[in-house]
C-alpha cells in the first residue's frame, strides 16, 4: 500500500527487489522509451511527470543502470572497455568510459555503483572483487564461455502455444541474443509465458539429450542459465493451464 506522502515511484523502488527481472527489464525499457523528445508531446508529458516524481539521484540511478546493460549485453566495444570471453569487465574501465552526460562526474561514484547494483540490477549483474558482468541477456559476440556446466535441476523455458509448431521444427533458437535463456524456477518461466500470450506453454528440458545434441550450458551464478541452440526432440511441452500431477517428478535428465 502507497503511504500518503509516498509516490508511485517511490513505492516501486522499494518494491524492485520483489519484482522478476523479466518485469525489471519491461519498466526500465518503458521508462527509456518515455525520455524526451521534442516532436513526441505524449513523450514530453511523461518525461516531465517523471521529473517531478522522482528525485535526482533516482533519475541519475535508472540512467546509469541502462547505461550499464547496454554496455555489459550489448556494445561494449562502442564505451571503449575490453571485455574477456566469460564477459568480465573491470570496474576501473567502466568507471574510466563514464560519459560526463550522464551523471555530471568524470569518475563513477562508489556509492551509486553500489546501489545500482543492489537496488536495480539486482541478479541480472554480477560484481566480483573489481570485475563486473552482465548474467544473462548477452548480444555481444565477444561473450563466450569458457567454462561449461552440467545443470543439476530442471530447466524450463517460457513461451507461447502460437509459437510450438515452430519450434517443434527448428527447436529453440537464441532469438537475437547470443544464448537461448533457461530457467531452474518454474514459476519464472511460467510468468513470461503468461507475459507472452493467452495461451502460455513451458518447455522442460532434457538435459542429457541436448547435451548428447551438442548444446553447451553456462550459468553465471543465478537461476537462469544461458545454452545454445536447443534440438525440438529435447523439449518436452506441458500446458501451464493442465499440468500432470507427476510433473516435478519428471526427470530433466
Amino acid at each position: 500500500m502507497l503511504s500518503p506522502h509516498q509516490s508511485k515511484i517511490d513505492w516501486l523502488q522499494t518494491q524492485w527487489h520483489y519484482l522478476p527481472p523479466h518485469v525489471q527489464e519491461t519498466i526500465t525499457l518503458l521508462v527509456e522509451k518515455c525520455g524526451p523528445d521534442p516532436n513526441d508531446i505524449i513523450a514530453d508529458e511523461a518525461h516531465t511527470i517523471q521529473r517531478i516524481t522522482r528525485s535526482d539521484k533516482s533519475r541519475r540511478l535508472y540512467s546509469l543502470s541502462r547505461w550499464l546493460l547496454k554496455l555489459l549485453r550489448h556494445n561494449p566495444e562502442a564505451a571503449g572497455v575490453n571485455m574477456d570471453r566469460d564477459g568480465w569487465v573491470t570496474l576501473e574501465e567502466i568507471a574510466g568510459s563514464l560519459p560526463t552526460h550522464l551523471l555530471g562526474f568524470t569518475r563513477l561514484p562508489t556509492e551509486y555503483l553500489v546501489e545500482v547494483l543492489e537496488y536495480i540490477l539486482w541478479q541480472r549483474v554480477q560484481l566480483i572483487g573489481g570485475n563486473i558482468r552482465a548474467t544473462y541477456g548477452h548480444t555481444t559476440h565477444l561473450l563466450d564461455p569458457t567454462e561449461e556446466r552440467i545443470p543439476e535441476l530442471p530447466l524450463f523455458h517460457g513461451t507461447s502455444w502460437e509459437l510450438w509448431p515452430l519450434i517443434k521444427q527448428v527447436g529453440l533458437t537464441p532469438a537475437g541474443r547470443r544464448f537461448v535463456q533457461l530457467s531452474e524456477d518454474f514459476d519464472y518461466a511460467n510468468r513470461i509465458a503468461q507475459g507472452r500470450s493467452a495461451n502460455p506453454l513451458v518447455l522442460q528440458i532434457s538435459t542429457n539429450a541436448a547435451l548428447d545434441a551438442g548444446a553447451r550450458f553456462f550459468n553465471f551464478g543465478i537461476h537462469v542459465w544461458q545454452c545454445t541452440p536447443i534440438p525440438s526432440h529435447c523439449l518436452q511441452a506441458w500446458s501451464t493451464n493442465a499440468l500432470p500431477h507427476d510433473f516435478w517428478l519428471h526427470a530433466s535428465r
